[in-house]
C-alpha cells in the first residue's frame, strides 16, 4: 500500500525514474533566501517553509499552476518509519513526518535517518490530544513537547506543527507565535 502511494506520488509529480537527485527538495519552491549565513545553511526545503510562514500563519492549501501534493505522515515515528523512509529514498520522495513527542525517544534512529534524508520533521503535540479541548496552559505544554525532545537529540526546531484531529482554537495559534 505505502508503495503505491510512494509510486503515485512519483507520477503525479512528473518525478518517474531518474527525475529527482537523493538532494532534491521535492514539490516544494525554494523562496528567495536572504544572505545570511543562517539561510545559506538551510536546505531548499526549508528555505521554502520560512518563505510561506513569512506570508501566512498556515498552509490550507498549496499553489495550482502545477500538479503536486505534499506527502505527510502523522502520529510518528514508530515501528513502521524505517520501511516508509527505505521506500521514500527508493523512489526519490520526499515527505514531512508529524512527530508526536512521547515516541520520540523510541524512535530516535528513525528520526535522524529521516533528517538525514532531507526529509521535514515537524510538531505533532507531546500526547496528542484535541488541543481545542484543552486550557491554553495545557496547548502551550503540548506544543512544547517535542521540541524539547529534538533539541536533545540535536535536531532543528520544527517550523511545521499540524494539531491532532485537526483540533484547534485561537489559543493554539496565541500558543504557535509564543
Amino acid at each position: 500500500m505505502l508503495l503505491a502511494l510512494a509510486l503515485a506520488v512519483t507520477l503525479v509529480s512528473g518525478r518517474g525514474s531518474g527525475g529527482a537527485s537523493a538532494g532534491d527538495a521535492g514539490s516544494i519552491r525554494a523562496a528567495p533566501a536572504p544572505a545570511t549565513a543562517k539561510a545559506r545553511a538551510m536546505s531548499p526545503t526549508q528555505r521554502a517553509i520560512a518563505g510561506v510562514l513569512r506570508h501566512s500563519p498556515f498552509v490550507a492549501r498549496g499553489g495550482g499552476r502545477r500538479r503536486e501534493i505534499a506527502l505527510t505522515f502523522d502520529d510518528g515515528p514508530g515501528p513502521y518509519t524505517p520501511g516508509v523512509l527505505i521506500a521514500l529514498n527508493r523512489l526519490h520522495v520526499k515527505a514531512t513526518f508529524f512527530v508526536v513527542g512521547y515516541q520520540e525517544h523510541a524512535f530516535r534512529t528513525a528520526m535522524m535517518a529521516a533528517i538525514g534524508r532531507g526529509h521535514v520533521i515537524g510538531d505533532h503535540t507531546a500526547g496528542h490530544r484535541r488541543l481545542a479541548r484543552l486550557s491554553p496552559a495545557e496547548q502551550y505544554e503540548e506544543m512544547l513537547g517535542p521540541l524539547h525532545s529534538l533539541a536533545q537529540f540535536g535536531l532543528p526546531r520544527p517550523q511545521l506543527f499540524r494539531p491532532p484531529y485537526g483540533s484547534y482554537d485561537d489559543a493554539t495559534f496565541d500558543a504557535l507565535r509564543r
